[in-house]
């Protein structure tokens, strides 16, 4: 389910909602609650725009 459109679809992608800067090394990077199910086009959307510090963002 894409919980920002609010539709079923197959879960393909894991999104952390605070964004981690170090992957794995992240504490942020295995935390569950820090996980949410987003369609491909929202997690893009979400990464390019808002997590713009996330990582894999340029600095």
């Amino acid at each position: 389910m894409c919980l920002e459109k609010g539709i079923y679809t197959p879960a393909t992608v894991i999104d952390h909602i605070k964004p981690v800067e170090n992957g794995q090394a992240d504490p942020l990077f295995w935390v569950e609650s820090n996980h949410q199910s987003l369609c491909r086009d929202c997690h893009s959307y979400k990464t390019r725009v808002i997590d713009q510090r996330g990582f894999g963002a340029k600095k």
